[in-house]
């Protein structure tokens, strides 16, 4: 059994004062009969984890209340963040959740009378159950899924009505799920029958009656059951709809949605992101939707007291409408949602609800008038802002004083520099529309997004208008414009493209800037010593996320700038390639690309080939030994100390390695590179056990499995050590090359497989596969072109592999992977894991990451779209370019909504790894729902969003808990203070004494950090000079500052323009701020008494 008073101390000390306020206050509303409680935090905040609180401190109050279970039911837009949040919910490794697998309320029923006999289920008391709005609430969508209608068949057909129709209604339930249905059927029947056994004959019992209710409530359906069954008996083939049929399946469905809904009994109901599905709160309840939500929200407790709602969104009603979206769409969905919100937190208290609505009215009348004593007005402020707390409690980091908001980053918006080949762009597309025959005008907006429009326009219908045109009156070859068109030839030979497009001129500048080209990883915030090479100087280097209202821009960015990276890679180790030597695989489109990977492990003769590659994955316990960061940094050492030291130890073991030396000392043994670490490693117990063990490789889940053949030879050369591992006379070698010692210390600080040793917390034999793994899966990027011309360009002279691991150690490479393990450590609750399971779930995640690969994209050229719209249409094959997206990345796509989230887990996962893509470029579809905080504190906004909400949302993608701008900082600040076990979590820590006062929350300095020099937040503003972008962009900084007083109010743009016309002083506005934060409060009432 759970100890749930202990339990709640655990989780409410894990969370950061602000949280813990919201916490206390949620639950001093629901013990006060307010039942409904909206925490708004702003994006990126924690409600999830304040979520967390409140079911450990509400399961804890219903325990004192002598409840028998408490069961919290989970509304979320589907099955993927369903999946990902109740972890962070499962307040306890016992707690069950429940349905997974599918989360239908038409399913529950059968879920309820089956856990009133799991004993573990009655034992931990605690019971989560999601639910998702889409296959719960609406019921006149579709006929549901197989498993749901196999359910509904297998109680339907246990009751009298439906006995003689069986055949006629099996053939209806398949619907076309004829290959799947009778495993299902099956399951659901034995389901069923166990349930009913195990309920002495309950379950049944009280099915039958909702059945019956139904029936009596809806007289004419069992004659449309009966219509439709005769029409399958006549002419009715499995997979093959009738008439009707529908419309009875979802009459189904939503009789044992109903039936789940008297059963269910919640105690709390959690809805996040409700936004999403505002219809499950609309009061005026019209569709069956909304009345099917009602009856969930409002079923009267089997005790009569009222289910507790936990609402979660940070935009839970539109934050602000302009004057031109309320013409469009001639409703203000602002003050129209602001009022839906507040019914729906209210109803259960309609004498509240009524005193809400007076006090708000005044308060917004004193508003518009403005001319009233200010003293007056922030009086009917404050009735109002403690009316709306009763129902909403919301922080933002904005009423934390001293921090960084908006308006105080870097802001970058200096007129773009225009070339005669932007404005050229712009004459030659309206010419080709002339030349065609067309009225159309060239939008300009088209011409500043993109470069070569006639590669990128696809799926727009001014080219498809251009398509058509030329298809029914074929015009001649003067549309072959290098400035419409990208150029295959240039592409091929890794040419320079003309720079058409000022906008895409900048993101080179900000983003291929200094050599970034020259990058495999984004370097680490707290160095553990100097930068080299290709890293030094590159300190404030990050990634940068791209936002746009138009689609041809992420394909644009994702194509041309990875191009320009590759080009700056591959095409220059081609260009330094002598003319003689080149061959077909140096162009861009070979299909065995130029150049070929060098870090393999081929067999030759039945021998391993490659043994020196071990270099980089063999995880040497005492090599790992040599390095200690936290000693390092405590004591200051400079790079070239760290050096000596490690080589003064190195010297030592080598001298102390016993081996029989070969005849012809005079000849250098290569054999000693991987040797020595061998030789070192013979007497730790984790090698030892480790080489005992049958497979070598072996790792749980393991997707390399897949690849056979370079696993295997990975493996034949591991062979190989364990041989000499287990050999009983002395290693032969010869004499020891001159860079030994050079070497074994590039692999102390270097070699990914030692780096990921000494990532792992109480290590053991079962994580060296993994170790091994993740070291091999870094390999894989080693061999991509880009890198491998990197490593070639840089370090030129000698093996291929000691270039790269000289690479690693320029890079930091321990540094840079110990700071990501800290970030997903703490994101997947993995650091409260025992170390076993933690150590083989962070390897996991971040080889997961690294195996992300960025797809080709197809890009039009001149010919392949000539060759589609010529008369001869003989070879239907398409032609057009594939460009690859390495370094840059688009997310754009809208069609496939399963194959669209997969992409997003999928895109978020390879831009939060320090990893490569550097440039996320997206549209409105990347702006919710997703954090890219890790390693980006650059945004780009390519086009001004109408709304200047849309800015703050794009902004939340990236200003978020321990966001790079926030590590690099805390570095900056604390990074010389002195170590003890864990160098991130002991620097903030510090960070939280020594930036705090007491009245300031511990939003600093996890979220922001008083204002001081350091790095920020970037915000990009690609402006075109003398056009209209400058005085947008001023209106939308200018109501951005100010949008938050409007809360709740109609017409709020005229609302604004009227107070700073009347002359509403700046200090006076910020007055009018609704602050509904529990934690600022909660201070203000402690410095009253």
């Amino acid at each position: 059994m759970i100890d749930l008073p202990n339990k709640e101390k655990e989780i409410l000390s894990g969370l950061k004062d602000f949280q813990k306020a919201t916490v206390e206050r949620v639950h001093q509303l629901f013990t006060t009969e307010y039942s409904r409680v909206l925490v708004a935090d702003e994006v990126g905040l924690g409600k999830t984890m304040v979520a967390r609180g409140v079911i450990a401190k509400t399961a804890r109050y219903h325990r004192d209340q002598n409840d028998n279970l408490f069961k919290v039911v989970y509304v979320c837009s589907n099955q993927n963040i369903a999946s990902q949040n109740l972890n962070k919910l499962r307040i306890d490794h016992r707690i069950t959740l429940d349905g997974l697998s599918d989360t239908r309320l038409s399913m529950q029923h059968l879920k309820i009378f089956e856990d009133e006999f799991r004993q573990e289920i009655q034992e931990n008391y605690i019971q989560l159950i999601p639910l998702t709005p889409s296959t719960s609430f609406k019921m006149t969508q579709g006929c549901g899924s197989v498993r749901e209608r196999a359910l509904i068949f297998a109680i339907l057909k246990r009751h009298e009505f439906f006995e003689p129709y069986l055949n006629e209604f099996e053939i209806m339930m398949i619907d076309s799920a004829y290959k799947s249905w009778t495993p299902w059927k099956d399951e659901y029947d034995n389901r069923v029958e166990t349930c009913d056994k195990n309920a002495d004959g309950e379950y049944l019992k009280t099915m039958h009656l909702k059945i019956d209710q139904f029936f009596h409530e809806n007289p004419g359906f069992q004659n449309e059951f009966m219509d439709v069954c005769t029409i399958f008996k006549e002419q009715g083939d499995p997979g093959k709809r009738v008439e009707g049929q529908t419309q009875v399946i979802q009459k189904l469905r939503k009789m044992m949605a109903e039936a789940s809904v008297d059963l269910i009994d919640a105690d709390l109901v959690i809805m996040d992101e409700f936004q999403r599905f505002p219809e499950l709160i609309n009061a005026e309840r019209e569709s069956e939707t909304a009345m099917l939500a009602s009856k969930f929200f409002n079923n009267p407790k089997t005790d009569n007291s009222q289910v507790k709602i936990l609402l979660l969104s940070a935009t839970p009603y539109k934050p602000y409408s302009t004057l031109e979206e309320i013409s469009e769409s001639g409703s203000d969905e602002h003050y129209k949602e602001f009022m839906q919100v507040t019914d729906f937190l209210f109803e259960k208290h309609p004498e509240h609800k009524q005193e809400f609505k007076r006090i708000w009215d005044d308060f917004s009348t004193s508003l518009s008038e403005a001319t009233q004593d200010f003293a007056m007005i922030l009086a009917k402020k404050q009735a109002a802002e403690d009316s709306l707390y009763k129902g909403i409690a919301r922080t933002e980091r904005i009423l934390e004083e001293d921090t960084s908001g908006f308006n105080d980053a870097t802001v970058d918006k200096v007129p773009l520099q225009i070339t005669e080949d932007d404005v050229a762009s712009y004459i030659e597309m309206d010419r080709l529309l002339q030349e065609v025959g067309l009225k159309d005008r060239v939008p300009v907006e088209y011409v500043k997004s993109a470069p070569f429009l006639m590669s990128f326009m696809d799926h727009y219908k001014l080219k498809e208008k251009i398509t058509h045109e030329i298809k029914r009156n074929p015009v001649n070859a003067r549309f072959k414009n290098p400035l419409l068109w990208v150029d295959r030839k240039v592409i091929a030979r890794y040419g320079r493209l003309r720079e058409t497009n000022a906008r895409l001129t900048k993101l080179k500048e900000v983003a291929l800037s200094d050599g970034a080209d020259r990058l495999m990883w984004i370097p680490p915030s707290l160095p553990y010593y100097e930068f080299g090479g290709c890293y030094a100087g590159m300190n404030s280097f990050s990634k940068v996320l791209v936002f746009s209202g138009w689609e041809m821009v992420p394909r644009s960015i994702a194509t041309l700038l990875s191009y320009e990276a590759e080009r700056k890679t591959v095409g220059e180790l081609v260009r330094r390639t002598p003319k003689k030597r080149r061959s077909k695989a140096y162009k861009y489109f070979a299909e065995q690309r130029f150049p070929r990977p060098r870090l393999t492990f081929t067999i030759r003769d039945t021998a391993p080939a490659n043994m020196n590659h071990l270099t980089l994955l063999y995880p040497s316990v005492t090599l790992a030994k040599l390095f200690d960061p936290i000693d390092v940094l405590n004591r200051g050492l400079t790079f070239e100390g760290i050096k000596g030291e490690i080589k003064e130890k190195l010297a030592k073991l080598l001298a102390g390695l016993a081996y029989e030396s070969n005849t012809d000392e005079t000849r250098r043994d290569e054999r000693w590179y991987y040797m020595a670490p061998l030789l070192f490693d013979l007497e730790e117990t984790i090698i030892s056990n480790w080489f005992k063990q049958d497979a070598l490789l072996s790792a749980d889940g393991e997707e390399e499995q897949k690849k056979g053949e370079d696993l295997a030879g990975i493996a034949k050369h591991f062979e190989v050590l364990r041989e000499v591992f287990h050999e009983d006379s002395l290693p032969v070698l010869g004499g020891q090359p001159d860079d030994l010692l050079d070497v074994l210390t590039t692999m102390v600080l270097g070699s990914p497989a030692v780096c990921a040793l000494r990532l792992m917390k109480d290590a053991d034999r079962d994580i060296i596969p993994h170790v091994i793994q993740l070291g091999k899966t870094m390999i894989d990027r080693f061999n991509l072109q880009e890198m491998t011309s990197i490593v070639e360009l840089q370090y030129a002279k000698g093996a291929h592999w000691k270039g790269v691991l000289k690479y690693c150690v320029d890079g930091n490479l321990q540094a840079m992977l110990d700071e990501y393990a800290h970030m997903l450590l703490e994101e997947g609750g993995l650091n409260r894991m025992e170390p076993q399971k933690r150590n083989k779930r962070l390897m996991d995640v971040m080889m997961t990451a690294l195996k992300s690969h960025s797809a080709s994209l197809n890009v039009d050229t001149y010919q392949s779209f000539q060759k589609r719209v010529s008369s001869d249409r003989s070879d239907k094959r398409d032609t057009s370019i594939k460009m690859r997206t390495n370094f840059a990345v688009g997310f754009y796509d809208k069609r496939n909504a399963d194959k669209s989230m997969d992409r997003k887990d999928n895109v978020r996962l390879a831009f939060n790894s320090p990893f490569r893509p550097f440039v996320l470029a997206t549209t409105s579809i990347g702006q919710e729902g997703l954090d890219f905080h890790y390693y980006c504190r650059k945004i780009m906004h390519w086009n001004l969003p109408a709304n200047p909400i849309d800015l703050e949302q794009r902004d939340g993608r990236i200003n978020r808990y321990k966001c790079h701008a926030i590590r690099q900082n805390i570095a900056n600040r604390y990074g010389g203070i002195s170590f003890d076990t864990d160098v991130w979590n002991e620097m903030f820590s510090r960070a939280n004494e020594m930036e705090r006062d007491d009245n300031t929350s511990e939003l600093v300095p996890f979220w922001s950090l008083p204002e001081e020099k350091g790095k920020g937040i970037e915000r990009i503003f690609p402006v075109y000079p003398l056009s209209r972008d400058g005085a947008k962009y001023n209106r939308l900084m200018k109501i951005l500052a100010l949008y938050r007083l409007s809360l709740g109010q109609a017409r709020q743009e005229d609302l604004l323009e009227h107070l700073l016309r009347n002359g509403v002083k700046e200090d006076q506005l910020n007055e009018l701020f609704m602050n509904l934060s529990p934690f600022v409060k909660e201070k203000s009432t402690e410095n009253i008494y």
